[in-house]
């Protein structure tokens, strides 16, 4: 998952999330892991590739380095992080209720749960959200795209044409307000 705080990126990595930044001929990579609360635990300065190899022989300057708005970039990195940790606990929540209604067989219960998570994941900007769900129950993600098929031939997901997509129906919405466990 790949979320964008301004004014660079932050990528979430499996133990934390780390923040780069181009500082002069340099890049600089801070992480902080889960459950942060303070400044990073790591930080990483490499030159660019572009960089101009007389300043790179210079070295890293004190210049350089209070050219970097630490205090700003920590602000904005443990929003990240809260909202990473809501996410993380959204997803165990999930995949426990998959396999949960799985157990099951494959119901109408267990498709419309799959179809909300599959939305989730779409709406997270995965690019292979079939193949996550097919992680999250252990099964192959052959499985999990039939099953999708079977959602919407269910009326539990719609379609988008070519890419990964669709949003739950009000059928899907029924179904899991009745089991009260998705929100």
């Amino acid at each position: 998952m790949t979320t964008n705080p301004e004014p660079d990126q932050g990528e979430i990595r499996r133990a934390g999330v780390e923040y780069k930044k181009d500082v002069d001929g340099w890049q600089v990579v801070l992480w902080w892991p889960h459950g942060a609360t303070g400044g990073p635990q790591e930080i990483t300065i490499r030159p660019r590739k572009e960089a101009d190899p007389s300043e790179v022989a210079r070295g890293i300057s004190t210049t350089t380095l209070r050219r970097l708005p630490l205090a700003e970039i920590t602000r904005s990195m443990q929003e990240l992080l809260a909202t990473t940790d809501q996410t993380q606990q959204h997803v165990e929540n999930m995949t426990e209720l998959l396999r949960g209604t799985l157990a099951e067989g494959v119901s109408v219960q267990y498709l419309a749960v799959l179809s909300a998570a599959y939305d989730y994941l779409v709406k997270l900007g995965q690019r292979a959200p079939a193949v996550i769900l097919a992680q999250w129950i252990e099964r192959s993600h052959e499985t999990v795209r039939g099953h999708l098929k079977q959602a919407r031939r269910e009326g539990l997901l719609t379609i988008v044409p070519g890419k990964p997509g669709g949003e739950l129906t009000s059928k899907a919405k029924d179904i899991l307000s009745g089991m009260g466990e998705i929100k």
